[in-house]
């Protein structure tokens, strides 16, 4: 956190100390309550900072899915895990990929940490699609994730090229996106619906790989896709694109939060104008505590009364807790007061959680491995 985010985050407690002096001449008892209030509240945002200063958490969280990672993995026979396991791998991978980037020590260990993930959605036996081009076109969601974990591979690798089958996914999620008639590809399987969610990670996927083979690729699918959501797809005359929608309905599924903070983390870099319209009035209709030592985020739209699929989820993003996608969120758009927020909510949110004990890979939730994944990619933006 800056230390403009700080001095916004001390003020309520820097407050209480003035009303300390101005009372302690009229009533000094009840000005020393101020005074200690004010003191412990000092203390408490000033140990929180230097908590997340010290990227303990991101420490704890590396270790923990570098346990997950080195274990016994494999494909869950659940098609909702599966997209867990999957979306978990591709955050995991480019948390890490910003951890060894911050930490050249442990450049060694990242890299054997992703030859494992990359080994493992590269196999066959758990992946057929992944060299069989005649089954690409039903595994989109597939492609996309793993076209994300191979850009962080070879970023930590350093190489000045890619791999050919990099190249080939990649060239491949990229006519597919431009080439679509709505500039967005449908990724679920059996799925009419197109996720404006999913096509962004595409596209973040896109601007990684041109990084490294110094490409353009992103530029186009970027501009297309922002004009075609900005005009077609937003609810209600708003900023905010639906969560969903198909040819017939352009809002088949209201802005639901861990949508929208995904495009915002998607488009940070490659459509930056868009994430910054995106994520403003996010923040102004879903976020609770605007300037508190804690925030959080609502899923569902002020005026979405009842969740549209409450006991039938349609999307794995939709069982995510909003805190920690909008957590990513504000790390990639470089909102500091927010992530600030955030992070001190879910860690709070970790100390008073009951936990099952001795919770090992077996029977592992694996839309938990998400979100600790989702929690890590963040924890190593700044």
């Amino acid at each position: 956190m800056n230390l403009l985010a700080l001095l916004v985050m001390l003020l309520p407690g820097l407050v209480l100390i003035l009303i300390f002096f101005w009372l302690k001449n009229k009533q000094l008892i009840l000005a020393r309550v101020f005074l200690i209030s004010g003191i412990s509240l000092v203390a408490f945002i000033t140990l929180l900072w230097i908590l997340d200063l010290s990227d303990s958490l991101a420490h704890s969280h590396f270790n923990s899915i570098s346990s997950i990672v080195s274990g016994s993995l494999a494909v869950p026979s659940d098609e909702n895990q599966q997209q867990y396991l999957l979306m978990g791998l591709s955050n995991a991978a480019e948390g890490i990929a910003q951890y060894a980037s911050a930490y050249p020590e442990k450049d060694s260990f990242c890299l054997s940490q992703l030859r494992s993930i990359v080994d493992f959605v590269t196999d066959d036996a758990n992946y057929p699609s992944a060299t069989n081009k005649r089954l690409w076109k039903n595994n989109y969601f597939y492609l996309i994730h793993l076209n994300s974990i191979l850009a962080s591979y070879e970023k930590t690798l350093g190489r000045d090229s890619i791999s050919p089958l990099h190249q080939n996914v990649n060239n491949y999620l990229a006519d597919g996106i431009v080439m679509s008639r709505y500039k967005n590809i449908q990724t679920l399987k059996g799925d009419n619906s197109y996720w404006p969610a999913d096509n962004s990670i595409l596209i973040s996927s896109l601007y990684e790989t041109d990084q490294l083979s110094h490409t353009n690729k992103a530029v186009r699918a970027s501009k297309d896709w922002s004009n075609f959501v900005a005009s077609e797809v937003s609810y209600d005359g708003s900023s905010l694109p639906c969560s969903a929608f198909t040819e017939k309905n352009k809002c088949k599924e209201m802005p639901h939060g861990t949508h929208l903070a995904t495009m915002v983390s998607g488009l940070s870099h490659c459509a930056p104008a868009l994430s910054k319209k995106i994520w403003k009035e996010f923040k102004n209709k879903y976020k609770n505590g605007k300037l508190g030592i804690f925030a959080s985020f609502e899923q569902y739209h002020p005026k979405e009364i009842t969740p549209a699929y409450a006991s039938n989820l349609l999307h794995p993003l939709d069982s995510v807790s909003p805190a920690i996608a909008a957590l990513k969120a504000a790390a990639n758009y470089g909102d500091r007061l927010t992530y600030f927020q955030l992070t001190n909510q879910l860690w709070l949110n970790d100390v008073f959680a009951k936990r099952p004990s001795g919770r090992t890979l077996k029977g592992y939730q694996w839309k938990d491995f998400l979100e600790l994944s989702m929690r890590f990619n963040a924890e190593t933006v700044f």
